[in-house]
């Protein structure tokens, strides 16, 4: 609802109403008969607005901003599942599962079906990780690095993945996703007007503290800085925790890649599900980085009894969270992130390499 929401105020208001409470509340009124549904406006929304995203997140979405809320909901819905269903295919090559078992990993993911039901973003970064992760593996490193790039459009994301290539020793990608930024930034300014960059700067260090705002959905967040805040709760003492583990599981990552021998393709698996845990804010639809990690675990004879074992308890964690979460202090869904990522630094390199 959210993402609509950015499309319909720039088409309806432009640039300057991007970020503006008032104008999001009106919108949202009108197009549920002037009661939008509680669950669509938390009291943060009085300050901050529901469209958190950078400009050239309305600009992607105007086109179905410019339709009704039920049509665009269900255009959205198919467009997301057949681009889910063509990164599995491309996922399939890379990873070398094929195409029919690797859709069968992404399509039986709870977080792709919680991206399906609410209406989510987090398919199409599983689109846009698949793509590069092709072209990185056939050593086009530019085009990969511009493909990131469009990852400004999700900062989360961005912050999550950005490291990747530096750790790959891939210096063509980092410029790359460089560029990528710098033009998406550019283009996205042409048509929503600098004012709205002006706008969105101003209110991020409020969504960086988001976790210390009200109605902050801790139940809901499954990366390991989540994890730390669970364990000692919101504030400072919990987001140290919660760097400390991800800087861990960082150093462990990098360590891991510098020293083996395995195919790009693992390499770029593990560091995929490394972004999952060290993702600042990863929704029930954005558990998805151990799908890379799954993908590369089952393609290999050697490592597919361990690929079946990280597949049940991947998936299964996400299942016993379901959309509310389980209320459990360490989240079903994180240890399910941590096990396949364990399981594939431990397996790196006892794969049958080709």
């Amino acid at each position: 609802m959210h993402l609509w929401l950015g499309g319909h105020a720039l088409l309806e208001h432009g640039g300057a109403a991007l970020y503006d409470p008032a104008t999001h509340l009106k919108l949202l009124s009108a197009a549920f008969d002037g009661a939008p549904p509680a669950e669509l406006w938390a009291g943060r929304n009085d300050h901050l607005g529901a469209f958190f995203y950078p400009p050239p997140m309305a600009l992607f979405y105007a086109p179905l901003g410019g339709l009704a809320v039920h049509l665009a909901g269900t255009i959205h819905a198919v467009l997301s599942f057949l681009g889910i269903t063509a990164a599995g295919v491309v996922l399939g090559r890379w990873s070398r599962l094929g195409a029919v078992f690797t859709l069968l990993v992404l399509l039986t993911t709870p977080a792709l079906f919680h991206n399906h039901v609410l209406g989510q973003n987090g398919g199409w970064v599983v689109v846009l990780l698949a793509l590069a992760g092709l072209l990185l593996v056939r050593r086009h490193d530019l085009p990969a690095g511009l493909l990131l790039g469009l990852l400004l459009c999700k900062p989360s994301w961005l912050l999550a993945v950005g490291w990747v290539p530096f750790v790959l020793r891939r210096w063509r990608t980092v410029g790359g996703m460089v560029a990528g930024v710098g033009i998406v930034a550019v283009v996205s300014a042409l048509f929503t007007g600098l004012g709205s960059w002006y706008a969105w700067l101003a209110l991020a260090p409020d969504l960086a503290a988001l976790s210390r705002a009200g109605d902050y959905p801790l139940h809901l967040q499954y990366s390991l800085w989540g994890l730390g805040r669970r364990v000692l709760g919101l504030g400072t003492p919990g987001d140290l925790l919660g760097g400390a583990l991800s800087i861990g599981i960082f150093a462990a990552t990098a360590w891991r890649i510098v020293r083996t021998r395995a195919p790009v393709a693992h390499q770029l698996a593990l560091a995929l599900c490394a972004a999952s845990l060290v993702n600042p804010h990863l929704h029930p639809y954005d558990v998805t980085g151990g799908i890379f990690a799954l993908a590369v675990l089952l393609a290999e004879p050697r490592t597919r009894r361990l690929g079946l074992v990280a597949l049940l308890v991947h998936h299964g964690g996400q299942a016993l969270e379901g959309l509310q979460g389980s209320g459990l202090t360490i989240a079903p869904a994180t240890v399910g992130l941590l096990f396949t990522w364990a399981a594939l630094w431990a397996r790196l390199d006892r794969a049958d390499h080709p």
